[in-house]
């Protein structure tokens, strides 16, 4: 069965040349925040970030707080 630990072990073993926009959504589909280490920057965009921490879909994460608080 796969896991999302083996999706991101797959990505971050994918030669950057052979990963395309297609893998890139659904990679981003599994909601794996670990996955924004190994995408290249050109793909890490707003959208994919926002696919990734979508709220509606329930993860092994409890609550996303990405909110900036200066102190």
């Amino acid at each position: 069965m796969k896991t999302n630990k083996d999706i991101v072990e797959a990505v971050a073993n994918l030669p950057e040349e052979l990963l395309t926009d297609a893998i890139v959504r659904v990679v981003a589909g599994e909601h794996d925040p670990r996955l924004l280490h190994y995408l290249p920057e050109r793909y890490r965009t707003p959208e994919l970030v926002e696919r990734i921490f979508d709220a509606d879909i329930p993860t092994g994460w409890r609550h996303w707080d990405l909110e900036y608080s200066r102190r």
